[in-house]
């Protein structure tokens, strides 16, 4: 994406954050991160990127109002690794799936890591999640083997 505008909800130690900053500085794009903890500056990585012009952290959580109002209205990249709760993530889904572009990606971070559903049968919190607001919406989503896992949504 030329210009790419990514919108990362959960940096914590920032290792996603060191390639979306790599990649918008390739780009001629920009970052913002949202995280409830402050920038991680005991991570090596981040220190380099600490002031970039094209990178802004917000501390706080990405549910409240008066963040929503201070991020992108519009994204290319949506990248969300932050509670992994049902409930938060289905909310995270209705409140920010509108601000992906027509051919953007979304990316959701740990659709394996497991959680515990309401009949006490183990399932993944964010897949769950997932599979709820995509059958809401009629979209699909697939899934990334990897650790964790990763869920893409593409937005035509």
């Amino acid at each position: 994406y030329p210009q790419v505008r990514v919108l990362e909800l959960g940096s914590r130690r920032g290792y996603s954050t060191v390639a979306f900053l790599s990649a918008a500085l390739t780009a001629r794009g920009s970052v913002v991160s949202v995280d409830l903890d402050p920038v991680a500056d005991y991570t090596e990585g981040m220190r380099r990127w600490r002031g970039c012009p094209w990178w802004t952290f917000i501390q706080g959580d990405d549910m409240d109002e008066a963040v929503l109002a201070r991020l992108p209205a519009e994204v290319d990249v949506l990248f969300i690794d932050t509670s992994h709760e049902y409930e938060h993530t289905l909310a995270e889904l209705r409140a920010y799936m509108p601000r992906v572009a027509p051919g953007g990606v979304a990316l959701f971070h740990d659709t394996t890591a497991l959680g515990v559903w309401d009949n006490g049968n183990t399932v993944p919190s964010v897949a769950r999640a997932l599979d709820a607001w995509c059958a809401e919406t009629g979209l699909s989503w697939e899934n990334l083997d990897g650790e964790y896992g990763l869920g893409v949504i593409r937005v035509d």
